[in-house]
């Protein structure tokens, strides 16, 4: 029994290490738009990675662990809070390493939430995890604010999956991931470099805004929760060097937390694994 299982996951002590990173990523990004199941488009379409185009930062903060309000009974939903908040830190590194695997992408760093600075945003939410069925909702948005696309990713485990000695030490909801790292990998190709180019300026300009308000702010316009850039300093501008000096050291920060989540994760997989069975 699954219930039984999860007494054996010890991963209480784990979930509270990470607690303050599974936060609700829902409300984050003004616009709202129902998500596609992703049987709506080609899942089978494999994106063709350009290696003259610009490769966007990625940030995916711990996924939303879709835990309902306050004083619903978990157990008649087959929820457990804690197992949930660690699949929470546990999905986002997934689709982290999803996402490097298909090259299409520079850095891809999973943080507490959606404040650090990125070019591209990844925001997930688990609706659905049992051991079976597991979906989750994805919203991809850019440094701008500008909305991507928002889409549902489910898979449904083989019953005959944990047969097979092929599959031991391997997690079942793997295809998903590769699915949802896929589908933002095609979107790429809809855009030029010359976007992509505004977009990492942009995400200099709003690093440099939190800086120094006073010397960046008048290089962008916002409207309607979108920026756009309308002005950029000289590549040999003292601010600029300043800023890219403290960006590169805001990143050594967070490229030393992913070490946590690796390690986070390498530690509850064996029992996680357990219970997925």
């Amino acid at each position: 029994m699954k219930w039984a299982k999860i007494t054996s996951l010890c991963l209480t002590t784990l979930a509270l290490f990470l607690s303050g990173c599974a936060t609700d990523n829902g409300d984050s990004v003004g616009l709202n738009i129902g998500p596609q199941i992703s049987s709506f488009f080609d899942s089978k379409s494999e994106a063709v990675v350009d290696e003259n185009k610009i490769k966007l930062d990625v940030i995916i903060p711990v996924f939303d662990p879709g835990l309902s309000e306050e004083g619903s009974n978990y157990e008649e939903e087959g929820i457990w809070p804690e197992l949930r908040r660690a699949e929470a830190n546990r999905f986002a590194f997934m689709l982290k390493k999803a996402m490097e695997n298909t090259e299409a992408f520079g850095a891809v760093r999973v943080t507490p939430d959606h404040t650090a600075t990125g070019d591209l945003y990844v925001l997930g939410k688990i609706i659905e995890s049992d051991g079976d069925d597991v979906e989750i909702e994805i919203k991809v948005v850019d440094i701008s604010g500008r909305h991507w696309f928002t889409r549902s990713f489910d898979h449904d485990v083989d019953s005959s999956y944990y047969k097979s000695i092929r599959n031991k030490g391997k997690d079942p909801y793997t295809p998903m991931f590769e699915e949802a790292a896929n589908r933002v990998a095609l979107e790429l190709e809809d855009y030029e470099n010359t976007q992509f180019e505004k977009i990492t300026r942009i995400a200099e300009v709003r690093f440099g805004v939190n800086m120094s308000e006073d010397a960046f702010s008048k290089m962008l316009t916002i409207k309607n929760g979108v920026a756009t850039l309308i002005s950029f300093p000289s590549e040999d501008d003292p601010m600029l060097n300043r800023t890219r000096a403290v960006r590169v050291r805001d990143q050594i920060f967070v490229d030393d937390l992913q070490e946590t989540y690796r390690a986070f994760n390498v530690q509850m997989e064996p029992s996680y694994l357990v219970w997925q069975e």
